[in-house]
């Protein structure tokens, strides 16, 4: 769901750019698609981002960027959503956030530290213990 967010705000940003709207699902789209993963990972090391996105427009490359700032805007429901969600699971099963040793993290966003930081506020910890990215979870580690 990030990438999908992350990729509205970059097909807008390509509107603007290069004159050209890459929707999902055509290769464009998978270009900018592939340019968004890119993106996120690298907005998991470094407070900005850019990415070149090959053969977008009329056979021309365009230079996409985006900060922190701006995924955390354009994500921000989705952590208010996540953090309902952790919660709901506690309330659900009786169990205190204090009482948690630590936390695994599964799945392609938990590097980023936006989805930490949330996380961290909802638990009131930062005691996450491995990050396992979709890789790790394809692989079954």
């Amino acid at each position: 769901r990030f990438d999908l967010k992350i990729f509205d705000l970059l097909a807008a940003k390509c509107e603007s750019k290069a004159g050209v709207s890459p929707k999902a699902g055509t290769k464009p789209g998978q270009r900018l698609m592939r340019g968004v993963e890119r993106i996120r990972k690298l907005l998991s090391t470094m407070p900005e981002a850019q990415a070149q996105v090959e053969n977008l427009a009329n056979d021309a490359d365009v230079n996409l960027s985006m900060s922190r700032a701006e995924l955390a805007e354009c994500c921000g429901p989705l952590y208010a959503k996540m953090q309902d969600f952790v919660t709901e699971t506690l309330v659900s099963a009786g169990v205190e956030a204090s009482a948690l040793g630590s936390v695994e993290l599964l799945g392609g966003g938990t590097r980023m530290p936006s989805v930490q930081d949330a996380l961290t506020e909802t638990l009131g910890t930062s005691a996450f213990g491995h990050r396992l990215d979709d890789a790790a979870l394809a692989l079954g580690e």
